[in-house]
């Protein structure tokens, strides 16, 4: 399993889970970048907010992605001009832009140490065809009010036919900036309680949330689940996406600090983390559909040359690798805002690339769904928006996967041999007709649990490089014992006893 740099360079909270029933104004599903930034703003309201997590305090996706901070969105503007209009596109940049001041302002408000940094933002060529399309998006950025503009100067030596640059843009480091605003929260009696799974949310006048520990009662709701839970009509309006991560070691100043990618599909993206001594570059890349790649090895095997290309004869020293997920919505625009028929439930998912903005973003918007204010641009981002125009065609080609998938579950399985099976390997077999996923963990235990998606019924995949099974359908993940790392679905894996013997040493 990988480590983020992130992760690696943050000590986690040893935080008590809840042990008790609790009332509070606002219950909030999901601990990462969404979930605490709006937790610090009920708070600052008069709110009494409780936040729930099924893991460690932003130890999901907010620890696993790069941090970049770009009001420059993965859609295009040409996209979002063509499939919306310009006023859709602008606000879209503008949610971002938003996200980037107000993470500015906690961060100094609050005296966290969190390297944040304001660093101009590159999008550009990486073929002469693309140049045009380059062009257009540094247009239309102007027409806007942007102060962009087409350079050939690029801080990284990829090879490039020109960009757009951006400035004031920002990058930080996520989770000390997430733990320091959790601990601040429990200062102020925000109550947080990690490994605390949510197994229902009963609606009503108030809602109950029910965990293992204790039944928590709640006015309102709030997923910032990363995956959206209980509301299938959502899950289906994002795919899943996994991308990976590379930190190289270089010596201090070898670059400017900046962000930058290319228009390649799928894309590379570089920013850079300052250290004491010494710069890492983060380079990051080669996504593919989440559940959906047999060896996820070759991923970073490709990173890796790909920066040996560009570095040429510059020494650097590989010190972190790791993976992602990041939803991408169907018509390039996020979801914010209420869950569905629900009156008193609210939801916050497909981010795409944009996770730390439209995370912080979608913290904001919420709590003013919630406090009853004016929302700007609440329509655009509707969770129950289907635009024809704008996401039809992709709606339909990233769900042709869940019927594909589907039919997995016909197709015959070879005889395990558990003997061969070494430790970080996984493979499904069938017993008494039905799919089951063997796995070894890093000791060489042998753990056995049914091979069906507890969300859809989709079969599993081993992913060897994080030691999970992944769901190729809608991007559930599993620990190797079959316990939720990631939804949308809600329970484990269920154990299988093996009638096949071991037959080990």
């Amino acid at each position: 399993m990988t480590v983020s740099l992130w992760a690696a360079t943050t000590a986690t909270p040893d935080w008590p889970r809840l042990d008790r029933d609790l009332a509070v104004d606002v219950a909030i599903v999901g601990a990462g970048i969404a979930g605490l930034t709006c937790a610090y703003l009920l708070q600052q309201a008069g709110k009494t907010v409780a936040v729930l997590d099924r893991r460690d305090v932003a130890s999901g996706m907010s620890s696993r992605t790069t941090a970049m901070l770009t009001q420059i969105c993965d859609a295009p503007l040409s996209k979002l001009v063509k499939d919306f209009d310009a006023e859709v596109a602008k606000t879209a940049w503008e949610a971002g832009k938003t996200a980037i001041d107000f993470i500015e302002q906690v961060v100094a408000r609050e005296g966290i140490a969190c390297d944040f940094r304001r660093v101009p933002a590159y999008h550009y060529a990486s073929t002469v065809e693309a140049v045009s399309f380059v062009r257009e998006e540094v247009r239309l950025a102007l027409s806007l009010g942007y102060p962009a503009a087409f350079t050939d100067a690029l801080p990284y030596p990829q090879a490039s036919f020109g960009a757009l640059i951006l400035p004031e843009q920002g990058q930080f480091h996520p989770r000390r900036y997430l733990l320091a605003l959790a601990e601040r929260l429990r200062a102020r009696g925000v109550a947080i309680f990690p490994h605390t799974d949510v197994s229902r949310v009963r609606a009503g006048e108030p809602c109950r949330l029910e965990t293992p520990g204790g039944t928590v009662t709640a006015e309102r709701v709030v997923y910032t689940t990363h995956h959206p839970l209980d509301n299938n009509l959502l899950v289906s309006k994002v795919a899943a996406y996994q991308t990976y991560v590379i930190a190289l070691k270089v010596a201090p100043g070898t670059f400017s600090q900046a962000l930058a990618w290319d228009t390649e599909d799928p894309y590379h993206y570089w920013r850079q983390a300052p250290q004491d001594g010494y710069d890492l570059v983060l380079i990051g890349g080669e996504d593919h559909r989440t559940g959906q790649e047999a060896e996820p090895e070759r991923r970073f095997e490709r990173l890796e040359a790909y920066a040996r290309e560009a570095l040429g004869d510059r020494s650097y020293e590989l010190m972190y690798r790791w993976s992602g997920q990041i939803l991408d919505p169907a018509d390039g625009l996020p979801f914010i805002g209420r869950n569905g028929a629900a009156k008193n439930e609210f939801v916050a998912t497909g981010f795409a690339g944009n996770g730390m903005t439209f995370g912080t973003y979608a913290g904001m918007r919420l709590t003013d769904l919630i406090l009853e204010r004016e929302v700007p641009a609440a329509n655009i981002f509707n969770p129950d928006r289907f635009g024809l125009k704008a996401g039809a065609v992709t709606f339909l080609s990233e769900n042709l996967a869940y019927p594909t998938h589907l039919v997995e579950r016909l197709k015959p399985e070879p005889q395990p041999d558990l003997a061969a099976l070494s430790p970080g390997d996984g493979q499904i077999f069938e017993q008494d007709g039905q799919k089951v996923a063997v796995a070894r963990d890093a000791t060489g235990a042998l753990h056995a649990c049914s091979a069906v998606c507890t969300h859809l019924g989709c079969v599993v995949h081993w992913n060897s490089l994080e030691a999970t099974w992944d769901c190729p359908c809608h991007g559930s993940r599993f620990a190797v014992s079959g316990e939720v790392l990631d939804g949308p679905a809600r329970h484990a894996l269920a154990p299988v006893s093996l009638k096949v013997p071991e037959e080990r040493g």
